[in-house]
């Protein structure tokens, strides 16, 4: 959150009051809505959408050079969207975000715990270290398996419905990049 919060130019000392409203709100994105926790949802919908409004109004007003300036004045000088949906889009950077950054560094330091080789090569080598911190953040570390619908180009039988079959892929950082299984 504090990354997040250093992008968008929001104060990091707002990280956790922020980053509590993005993770209880990440529960409405689940595929079965969690309706037992539906009034903490909207009560952290409503709070974060505030608390996004009030920093673009009051960058509306002067300017800090960080990011949200930057949108704000873009968005006076050529409104394509309602205000609302810019609050919307920068909610669901802040979301988006939060919970990306802390799994993928949760996953980092699990997978280098998994290969204690890699740990060394890490510790005994800091200018791996960006490399490491890529590749998690990048989300290859945080993609420990994904549904894939892969689609067969070629027609059956003249029919032009494409034959999709499901199969699965397993993503792995590895020293090089990342490694793709399927």
């Amino acid at each position: 959150a504090e990354m997040i919060a250093t992008i968008l130019g929001l104060p990091r000392s707002d990280a956790s009051y922020f980053a509590s409203r993005a993770y209880s709100l990440s529960r409405a994105l689940t595929p079965v809505y969690p309706l037992p926790h539906h009034d903490e949802i909207e009560a952290a919908a409503a709070e974060l959408y505030g608390y996004i409004e009030e920093n673009l109004t009051t960058r509306h007003a002067a300017s800090r050079g960080d990011l949200l300036s930057t949108l704000i004045a873009d968005w006076q000088t050529n409104s394509a969207i309602p205000f609302e949906s810019l609050v919307n889009q920068i909610l669901a950077i802040i979301i988006g975000g939060s919970d990306t950054t802390r799994a993928a560094f949760a996953i980092l330091v699990a997978s280098l715990l998994q290969h204690p080789e890699q740990w060394a090569a890490v510790k005994g080598d800091p200018t791996l270290i960006p490399g490491a911190v890529l590749v998690a953040v990048g989300g290859a570390a945080l993609i420990t398996s994904i549904a894939l619908l892969a689609v067969d180009a070629k027609r059956n039988k003249g029919s032009k419905k494409a034959n999709r079959a499901k199969t699965s892929a397993r993503v792995s950082p590895t020293p090089s990049g990342i490694q793709i299984r399927f």
